[in-house]
């Protein structure tokens, strides 16, 4: 169940990044931006759909490499699904916060762009 938190969160990032963008754009940043859930051991897990994100947000990714940012997205997928830590997260808020208490923030730090 989400919190009245991460809700507005979500609800907030949504909105941000819909503004200005056509309904078909729409569609493919909310399929991009699932595919970061935790679910199922990041099953939904997409490196290409991330990195199209790039293409709709260059100026958020202006010193990112694409070639390093693919290599890391691979690395950090690879790490979290064999963690333990990361097994059983709800929401993108808690995989949030298990960065910072991992610190893999620092360690996949274009992934927690």
């Amino acid at each position: 169940m989400w919190s009245y938190s991460s809700t507005f969160f979500f609800l907030f990032f949504f909105f941000f990044l819909i503004i200005g963008k056509t309904q078909q754009q729409n569609t493919e940043l909310l399929q991009c931006v699932s595919s970061l859930s935790s679910a199922k051991s990041f099953a939904a897990f997409d490196v290409n759909k991330l990195l199209r994100m790039i293409e709709f947000y260059p100026n958020y990714f202006i010193d990112v490499s694409k070639v390093a940012l693919r290599t890391q997205l691979r690395n950090y997928v690879t790490y979290v699904r064999s963690d333990p830590k990361f097994a059983k997260l709800k929401e993108l808020s808690d995989l949030c916060a298990k960065h910072v208490e991992t610190n893999k923030c620092n360690t996949f730090a274009m992934v927690c762009l």
